[in-house]
């Protein structure tokens, strides 16, 4: 696919601004241990931790009962909200590619499937929220990713096409999304495993680390 340097870049939040993986799987096991569950495989967690948070659980618990669900939420967001900031901390570059895409006049955002209000706080408490345009989280009735509504909700508030967005994450649902909107798929292998990064091969372009977005905006023609 051929690139032109884009007018806005979306960025997931978990495993592509932070490294959060470790506070959402101790949470996970703090929703094991009190409800007397099975441990998830590695890989069904790793599938699991990309979903909106009662979607996760369901599926680690191998339930559709709603009821239990909303236990097993209520348990993990006791956990977790406790420790979320503390515990997310930003891939090393990170903050460095947010610069220079503010420096270059880019506009940033993020879209996450995380619920809007954590997202927010993690965002103010690691970054500073005013520094994204703007955040579109999980909230109640509206889809989420891989539905592309919330990447075209971004676009709009950013007034920018969707072809003219670059959409980053580390996970085969953030190709997908980016897919479904219309936007640019640039997959994040820095905030996965080796072995995993074959799950997001096709995105238009695959980073191995934030500051080789930049080097890539750069290399590109308005």
């Amino acid at each position: 696919m051929t690139l032109h340097r884009p007018s806005a870049v979306i960025f997931d939040l978990d495993g592509t601004l932070v490294d959060s993986h470790g506070s959402i799987r101790a949470s996970i096991r703090a929703v094991v241990e009190r409800h007397a569950l099975a441990a998830p495989t590695p890989e069904a967690l790793e599938v699991a931790v990309s979903l909106p948070l009662r979607s996760m659980l369901a599926r680690i618990a191998d339930t559709q009962d709603e009821a239990l669900v909303e236990a097993y939420a209520q348990t993990y967001l006791e956990h977790y909200v406790a420790t979320m900031v503390e515990a997310s901390h930003p891939f090393a570059g990170i903050a460095e590619a947010l610069d220079a895409l503010d420096a270059r006049r880019i506009p940033i955002a993020v879209l996450t499937n995380k619920t809007e209000i954590n997202a927010k706080k993690i965002c103010d408490g690691r970054f500073g929220i005013d520094r994204f345009a703007t955040l579109v989280g999980s909230v109640p009735e509206r889809a989420n990713k891989p539905d592309p509504v919330g990447a075209l909700l971004a676009a709009s508030r950013l007034s920018v096409s969707p072809r003219d967005c670059w959409l980053v994450g580390d996970s085969r649902i953030d190709v997908d999304t980016a897919r479904a909107s219309g936007m640019v798929a640039i997959g994040a292998g820095w905030g996965i495993p080796a072995e995993l990064v074959e799950k997001i091969a096709d995105a238009d372009r695959l980073l191995d680390v934030p500051a080789s977005l930049i080097a890539l905006v750069d290399a590109l023609p308005s």
